[in-house]
């Protein structure tokens, strides 16, 4: 296994501490890194990730990946999204993190096979142990971590979905991947297929997109986890 820490989106200098967060992340994982952006944001990231920083021309999206598209989604309540534009503004270029993804993916090293994929701006916990999940994201599908405090979520515990939440179709996270932190199988992001979406204006954003690129295509292989991450503002 070769694993390799994925950053992408845009560094964000506002953010408190913000390479006290990659550092910790490096500190965590213990192995290579690679950062990606958007070409007009690589002069306001810091010199010292540009030996390792990729980058292209931000894409433009023409088309809601939400209202617009013919993908739908299994939750419960992607019709409603869909059908009152539900915070449509919000999600409207939410489908670019996944473009970004791909790029980066397709200019890493070739013997990278194990990927752990954050942002800039994320927090991740130093006080679990993410070893076990993955070795259980390399041998069974991939391992998504989020945590939401309206939920009374801990970022420095991990607790996989329940059973119950995994059936429920109105469970927050029923049907979507969770993108705070991802580890998968380089296999299991098929960047010819972000492309094919994309450019058949139906690739979905954030963690619906994760799952309809990562989990859907392999028969729902993907665990949610509650917990050990969660963005940093």
């Amino acid at each position: 296994m070769n694993t390799a820490i994925l950053i992408t989106g845009q560094y964000r200098p506002k953010v408190k501490n913000a390479k006290d967060l990659i550092q910790n992340i490096i500190n965590i994982f213990k192995c290579e890194i690679f950062f990606h952006t958007w070409s007009d944001d690589v002069q306001t990231t810091p010199i010292e990730y540009h030996n390792r920083l990729v980058f292209c021309k931000e894409p433009t999206v023409n088309y809601h990946p939400i209202s617009d598209i013919e993908w739908v989604g299994k939750h419960g309540k992607w019709k409603e999204y869909k059908d009152k534009k539900l915070l449509y503004n919000k999600t409207q270029n939410a489908n670019k993190q996944l473009i970004g993804y791909a790029d980066l993916l397709n200019k890493i090293p070739d013997h990278i096979d194990m990927c752990i994929r954050t942002r800039w701006d994320m927090m991740v916990s130093n006080k679990v142990d993410f070893k076990p999940w993955i070795q259980h994201a390399y041998e069974n599908g991939p391992v998504g971590f989020m945590t939401r405090g309206g939920r009374r979520h801990d970022v420095n515990k991990l607790v996989p979905l329940t059973e119950e939440a995994q059936n429920d179709k109105y469970d927050d996270w029923y049907g979507y991947l969770p993108d705070s932190l991802i580890m998968h199988r380089r296999e299991h992001f098929d960047t010819s297929l972000v492309t094919k979406l994309h450019s058949e204006k139906n690739l979905a954003p954030a963690e619906w997109g994760f799952y309809q690129v990562m989990s859907e295509p392999y028969g729902d292989i993907h665990t949610s986890i509650h917990g050990g991450a969660h963005i940093a503002r």
